[in-house]
């Protein structure tokens, strides 16, 4: 490899590493969780307020809390928990999912409501 290759490369690596950089510490907080429910949205709370939500559908059980910005389920009765193993959610579009029981967690943002029309009202 010849100097030049080596000095673009790091010129690379630096662009790269400042890309990352400013990406992990320019997220968007979201405002909003959504809990969902084989698809369908069944809950809509605020971030801001601290909670814990219990779902309950048939024998399927899922302990979702809220609390200081962040969401994260704390119990869920299936049988591979990951869902509960999954870090605390607090930036727009991240998820929590629990499939044995096809529930969803996401964050979203203020502005990622839909717009109400005429058809939808």
């Amino acid at each position: 490899m010849r100097k030049m290759d080596g000095v673009v490369a790091i010129i690379f690596l630096l662009m790269a590493a400042a890309l990352f950089g400013y990406n992990l510490t320019h997220r968007e907080a979201g405002s909003l969780v959504e809990i969902a429910k084989d698809g369908q949205v069944v809950q809509v709370e605020r971030l801001s307020v601290d909670q814990t939500i219990r779902l309950e559908y048939d024998d399927q059980t899922n302990l979702i809390e809220i609390e200081d910005g962040v969401v994260s389920m704390i119990d869920a009765n299936c049988r591979d928990q990951l869902c509960v193993h999954t870090a605390p959610l607090k930036t727009v579009g991240r998820a929590i999912v629990c499939l044995p029981h096809r529930v969803s967690v996401v964050i979203k943002g203020e502005g990622d409501q839909p717009e109400m029309d005429a058809i939808s009202e």
